[in-house]
């Protein structure tokens, strides 16, 4: 036996545990047991009668619940052990929200303690209705191309795309009142940005590194226009496809299968929290790409839950609805299965799916970057380069510090001819790698960095 999900292990009884309690029954349910170490190995407890007595009264007392206290005995020695149930409501202990993350208990704070309310009670900020606008102020070309995709499927009647506006809104269920909800303002205004920043689709080429951005887009507008949109713009913009002849029959590579890319835009636009505010973000890069959305799976599901076949579970309803009867997608949790059946029998690398408590990504890996080890030769580097790689030999420094070794007072200079081309070539790596901008951002060297720096 040991700590997982499900299962926690305590020498001794105080109330600490009634945070690994309160734990459980936020997340999935388990068992404490008290008298055991942390591998398992049963250490015993002292007066157990007066503890199977206190400990159910403590528990009452503090969260309001009545867990399952029982007492074993092994080597003559006693153990107890609590059993308790996924609870109906959020269980608080003094104020705070705990539950289980592996083997591991974790308070909850900010943006997870709120994404953590909205998945535990099925809550979207997307099914509310929108008081500040009316079903007459939304794109109509939008929604009739809504209607024709949904006709040409099968998915609407002839008499149903005929029906007035507000009487087919609410036969789809995206209104309350006369009020479209959050998530039909987003699929259909000509602004929906306005309501959400998350709306927006940002999308970035990056160099191999990620420490420069060559160039960036912002998309803005109706959601339900933005899966092709975004396709559209990544095929012809953001990846070069290699031009090859089959005889007299010309031949172009995908980096990336399309159809599981859009799969992907789709799955982000369905699941994203809209709530919090942040765009989703596509990331190109010389090797790969990567599609990032707030807002994540159920709490209790994990990627081998993803990976199989599962139940549907949008975390937008009513423009999951949307994207179905237009025909786009399944309402049977098929997205990431689809996105893995257009790699069935392709002999190269399976994109990577992975999620927090809020937010989640995938990874495509570009099927046409062929990774070759970089030899730099000596005349390839700027004397002033050499110099660079030179001072940083055994330490970090901070780029106002190279330019004042190197003698460069432009900065603008200094970062183009000095700083890009030793990351590119990746003779040098920043400390801070997650935020480039960072003040407290300094450079040192690579292996490669390290050897050509000591050559000669």
């Amino acid at each position: 036996m040991i700590e997982d999900l499900h299962t926690e292990f305590k020498e001794e009884w105080t109330d600490r545990c009634l945070r690994n309690i309160a734990a459980f029954g936020n997340t999935d349910g388990g068992v404490l047991f008290i008298g055991l170490n942390d591998k398992g190995e049963v250490v015993g407890v002292d007066n157990v009668r007066k503890l199977l007595k206190d400990i159910p009264d403590k528990i009452h007392n503090v969260l309001g619940i009545v867990p399952i206290v029982d007492n074993h005995s092994e080597g003559g020695k006693d153990y107890i052990s609590i059993k308790v149930a996924k609870h109906d409501d959020v269980m608080f202990h003094e104020g705070k929200v705990f539950i289980k993350s592996g083997s591991t208990t974790r308070e909850l704070k900010g943006r997870e303690l709120r994404t953590y309310f909205i998945k535990r009670f099925d809550m979207s900020w997307t099914d509310d209705p929108c008081p500040q606008v009316t079903i007459k102020e939304l794109d109509d070309v939008v929604f009739r191309n809504f209607k024709k995709k949904a006709l040409d499927k099968k998915m609407l009647t002839q008499s149903e795309t005929e029906l007035n506006a507000e009487v087919l809104f609410k036969k789809l269920d995206l209104s309350v009142g006369k009020n479209p909800k959050m998530g039909a303002v987003l699929l259909f205004h000509p602004e929906p940005e306005m309501f959400s920043p998350g709306s927006r689709v940002r999308i970035g080429l990056f160099n191999m590194s990620g420490a420069e951005i060559i160039y960036q887009d912002f998309l803005e507008g109706p959601l339900f226009l933005m899966p092709d949109r975004v396709l559209e713009l990544i095929l012809t913009k953001y990846t070069a496809n290699p031009i090859s002849y089959e005889g007299i029959y010309r031949v172009e590579k995908r980096p990336y299968p399309p159809e599981a890319l859009r799969e992907a835009v789709l799955n982000s636009i369905i699941h994203s929290d809209y709530g919090a505010k942040n765009p989703i973000q596509i990331k190109v890069f010389p090797d790969r790409l990567m599609i990032f959305n707030e807002g994540s799976p159920p709490i209790d599901w994990t990627v081998e839950t993803l990976l199989k076949s599962h139940e549907s579970r949008p975390g937008n309803p009513s423009m999951a609805t949307v994207f179905h009867r237009a025909g786009m997608v399944e309402h049977f949790g098929r997205g990431i299965g689809k996105i893995l059946n257009e790699y069935k029998d392709r002999d190269v690398k399976q994109p990577v799916f992975k999620f927090t408590e809020s937010s989640f990504n995938v990874t495509f890996f570009n099927e046409n970057y062929e990774e070759k080890a970089q030899t730099v030769k000596e005349h390839s580097l700027s004397s002033t380069q050499m110099s660079a790689l030179r001072i940083m030999i055994g330490k970090e420094c901070s780029p106002s510090e190279l330019r004042s070794a190197l003698s460069i007072e432009n900065r603008e200079s200094f970062r183009r001819h000095v700083l890009k081309p030793l990351l590119e070539l990746n003779l040098i790596e920043m400390t801070v790698k997650d935020k480039p901008n960072s003040i407290h951002q300094k450079y040192r060297l690579t292996a490669e960095g390290s050897r050509k720096a000591n050559s000669n």
